[in-house]
Formats: C-alpha cells, sequence, structure tokens
C-alpha cells in the first residue's frame, strides 16, 4: 500500500479535472477526515441524517488495493454509474464517490459492488440508505411535518378549549351553590322572623282578651252594689212608711 496515504490527502473532482494536494498538520491522525470541511461528506445533518446545502450523496469504498487507489482511476470507474462530482481519498485507505442524485448513487452502488468485491474492496453507504433525503420526496416531507405541526396545534387549541369549558362549568356551579345557599339562608331568616311575630301576636291578643274580661267582671260587680244599694234604700223606705 502507497505510502502517500499516511502523507497527503488527495481529492480529485471532475468539475474541476484537478488534483489538490492539501498537506495539514494533523495529515496523521486518521480520524482528522472527520473534522476536516472538505474531507468529511456533507450529506449529513444534525438531525437524523438529512442532507445539507449541498444536494451531493456519497459512497465510501474500503480495502482498496494499491493499483486502483488512485483520484484517475476510481473516477473511471465511478463515472460509469452517473454524474460523478468528485473522488476523495481519505487518510485511512478510504475513498468516497461523490454523485449529484440518489438514483445514481443507488445505482452505482448496486452495480459496484459484487465487481469491486474481485479486487477485495468494499462498498457501502456512509449512512443507511433511508437517512438520505430524496429530493422528490422533499415536498412530501415537508407537507407531512406542516400537517403534523397543524394537528399538534389543533390538538393543543382542543385542549386549551376543554380546560376553558371546564372552568366556565366549576364557575357556573359555585355560583349555583352561592345562590342556592344565599336563598336557604334567606328562607330561613324569613320563617325565624314570621314565627317571631306569630308568638308576639298570640301574647298580645291573650293580653287583649284578658284585660276585657276583667274590665267586663270591674263593670258587672258595680252595677250589683249599685242594684243592693237601690234595693235597700227602697227597704228603708217602705218601713218608714
Amino acid at each position: 500500500m502507497s505510502d502517500d496515504r499516511n502523507r497527503s490527502r488527495y481529492t480529485y473532482s471532475t468539475s474541476e479535472n484537478s488534483y489538490k494536494n492539501d498537506r495539514r498538520t494533523h495529515t496523521m491522525n486518521k480520524y482528522s477526515h472527520s473534522r476536516n470541511e472538505e474531507s468529511y461528506p456533507r450529506e449529513r445533518r444534525s438531525n437524523g441524517g438529512m442532507l445539507r446545502s449541498k444536494e451531493t450523496f456519497s459512497l465510501e469504498l474500503r480495502n482498496i488495493p494499491d493499483e486502483m487507489y488512485d483520484v484517475t482511476v476510481l473516477a473511471k470507474i465511478g463515472s460509469v454509474y452517473g454524474k460523478l462530482l468528485k473522488v476523495h481519498l481519505n487518510l485511512n485507505g478510504t475513498a468516497w464517490l461523490k454523485y449529484e442524485k440518489y438514483e445514481e448513487t443507488k445505482l452505482a452502488y448496486d452495480l459496484l459492488s459484487p465487481k469491486i468485491k474481485k479486487f477485495g474492496a468494499s462498498v457501502r453507504w456512509p449512512y443507511r440508505p433511508e437517512q438520505y433525503q430524496i429530493p422528490e420526496n422533499r415536498e412530501k416531507e415537508r407537507r407531512r411535518d406542516r400537517d403534523r405541526d397543524r394537528e399538534r396545534e389543533r390538538e393543543r387549541e382542543r385542549e386549551r378549549d376543554r380546560e376553558r369549558n371546564s372552568r366556565k362549568r366549576e364557575e357556573k356551579r359555585s355560583k349555583r351553590k352561592k345562590s342556592r345557599e344565599k336563598e336557604e339562608e334567606k328562607e330561613k331568616k324569613e320563617k325565624e322572623k314570621s314565627r317571631h311575630h306569630s308568638s308576639r301576636h298570640s301574647s298580645k291578643s291573650f293580653h287583649s282578651s284578658s284585660h276585657r274580661k276583667r274590665e267586663e267582671r270591674s263593670d258587672g260587680s258595680d252595677s250589683d252594689s249599685d242594684q243592693y244599694s237601690h234595693k235597700k234604700k227602697n227597704r228603708h223606705a217602705l218601713k218608714k212608711k
């Protein structure tokens, strides 16, 4: 295997038809490609593998033999299956084939995989195919997201309505209870007042009747004494005669 893999990193772009030799201080770190803007695939976003701003798809080649580990050779092999945008050699003996369309990448994977196995190499998707967002499905995905957001908002609104209605019912129930208690208290006071009034009236009528009887008795005794004295006078007058 060539020492070029450890010494430098080569990138071949079919749009420019040129080589780029980028020597950096961290080239000996085989994981540097994960922090390097140019060497890291831009397909994946932080939100679960969706496409970034560059609409490209990649395949990763591994265990590439020395005679094939060259950008021109890999570009010739990869460009058969579609519009190859870039061939990128990584520091750890792997390479990226970047395509413009998902269908081209899928075709390259299906056809290149059995052929490259003869040389002891392998090809794989850097990420699972379902993690790529196929361009023609992008609008469907956006519509689905919008519908889901609208449904969530409607559900939140329904929940708010339920809480509002429950609160109103509770307030009405509380008002009815207070009103009923007031009515009961009012009726109780009215009954108490009526009972007290009737008791006073009956006592007053009793006293007035007693007083009337007493007066009648008093009037009757006086008339009897008058009659007695009158009779006595009459008898006395008869005796004189």
